[in-house]
C-alpha cells in the first residue's frame, strides 16, 4: 500500500513541478487572472462527460438494466482507477469487479471495456481525418505538421496492430500456449487460461453483434464525450488570452496523454505534463503553456482523483484498492 501511495504522490509532485519550472514568475499571475466562471464551466463539462459515459455503459449492457445513477458511480470509480494506477491498468479491473457484483461475467465486463476503447479509437480516427482535411486549407508551421504526422502515424500503427491481432488471433493463441509451455506452466493452468481467452473472445463477438442503432448511439455518445473533454485545453487557452485552434489543442492532448500513459506513472502524471509543455511552448509561449497545463490537468486529472476517490471507496471498498496495489506491484 505504501509503495502505491508513494508512486502516486511522486507522480503528482512531478506533475506540479514541471509547470512551475516552465512558467517562472509569470505563472501565478496568469493563473490568478483566469476567469472563475470559465473554470466552473469546465468542471461542469467533466460532469457532463461522466454522464455521457454512464449512458454508453448502459447501452453496451442492455440486459443489465442499470440506472443512470448506478452507471455514473461505476464510471467515476473506473475513471479514478485509471488515473490512480500505472498506465490506467486499474480501469478494466475495477469495471470488471463492479459489474461482476451485478451479475455480469468477467469475460463480458472485459469485453464491454474493450468495445468502449475500440469506439474511442474510432472517434480519434474520425477526428484526425477531419483535422487532416482542415489542415489542407491552412498553411502549417513545421511544428504543427510534425504534430499531425506523429498523431496520424500513431493511430495508423494502433489500427494495424488491432487488425493483425484480429486476423491472426488463433495463431497468437497457439504461440502464446507454446510460450507458456516452455516457461513451465502446468497443463491445467494453460487450459484454464485458454478457456478465459475463449470466453473473452465470445463475449467480444456478442458485444460487437449488438443492434447497429445501439452501437451507433454508443459511437455518437463517444463523439460528444471526447469533443467536450478535449475542449477543456482549448477553453483554458482562450481564458488565458491565446487563440490556438481547437484542432491543434486536440493533437496536443492526444500526443501528451499517450506519452503519459506510456510513462507507466499513475494517470500519466509527469509524462503528460512534460510532453504537453514541449508541444505547447513553441505555439503559445512558456508562461502561457505552463499556466494552461496546470489548469487543464487540474480539471481533467486532479478533479478525477478528488471526486472519484470517495465514489471508488464507497462502491469498490478497500479490498479492491489493495488488489489494485498488488496488481501494480506484480
Amino acid at each position: 500500500m505504501s509503495r502505491g501511495l508513494w508512486l502516486l504522490l511522486g507522480g503528482l509532485f512531478a506533475a506540479l513541478l514541471i509547470p512551475l519550472l516552465l512558467g517562472g514568475t509569470g505563472l501565478w499571475r496568469l493563473v490568478q487572472g483566469f476567469p472563475a466562471n470559465l473554470l466552473l464551466a469546465m468542471f461542469g463539462i467533466i460532469l457532463v462527460c461522466w454522464n455521457l459515459n454512464a449512458l454508453r455503459l448502459r447501452l453496451l449492457l442492455p440486459g443489465l438494466r442499470l440506472s443512470q445513477k448506478d452507471a455514473l458511480g461505476i464510471v467515476m470509480a473506473t475513471e479514478f482507477a485509471i488515473c490512480a494506477t500505472p498506465g490506467g491498468a486499474g480501469g478494466p479491473l475495477t469495471l470488471m469487479a463492479l459489474l461482476m457484483r451485478r451479475g455480469v461475467s468477467a469475460a463480458q465486463g472485459t469485453a464491454t471495456y474493450a468495445v468502449d476503447q475500440l469506439t474511442d479509437l474510432l472517434v480519434f480516427a474520425c477526428a484526425l481525418l477531419g483535422i487532416l482535411v482542415y489542415a489542407l486549407s491552412h498553411a502549417l508551421s513545421p511544428h504543427l505538421a510534425w504534430l499531425l504526422g506523429v498523431s496520424a502515424g500513431l493511430l495508423v500503427g494502433v489500427f494495424v496492430l488491432l487488425f493483425l491481432l484480429g486476423r491472426f488471433h488463433r495463431q497468437m493463441f497457439r504461440l502464446n500456449g507454446r510460450l507458456l509451455q516452455r516457461l513451465g506452466v502446468s497443463t491445467w493452468r494453460r487450459m484454464q487460461y485458454a478457456r478465459k481467452v475463449m470466453r473473452f473472445r465470445n463475449a467480444l463477438r456478442q458485444s460487437l453483434s449488438l443492434p447497429r442503432p445501439l452501437l451507433l448511439g454508443v459511437f455518437l455518445l463517444s463523439v460528444a464525450h471526447w469533443g467536450l473533454r478535449y475542449s477543456v485545453l482549448y477553453l483554458t487557452l482562450r481564458g488565458l488570452g491565446s487563440e490556438l485552434s481547437w484542432a491543434w489543442t486536440f493533437l496536443v492532448q492526444m500526443l501528451a496523454l499517450s506519452t503519459g500513459q506510456a510513462s507507466l506513472l499513475p494517470g500519466g502524471a509527469g509524462g503528460a505534463e512534460l510532453a504537453s509543455a514541449a508541444l505547447l511552448a513553441p505555439l503559445v509561449g512558456k508562461s502561457t503553456s505552463a499556466a494552461a497545463i496546470l489548469i487543464w490537468r487540474a480539471v481533467t486529472y486532479y478533479f478525477y482523483l478528488i471526486v472519484g476517490a470517495p465514489v471508488f471507496l464507497h462502491l469498490a471498498g478497500r479490498p479492491l484498492l489493495r488488489r489494485l496495489v498488488r496488481y501494480r506491484q506484480s
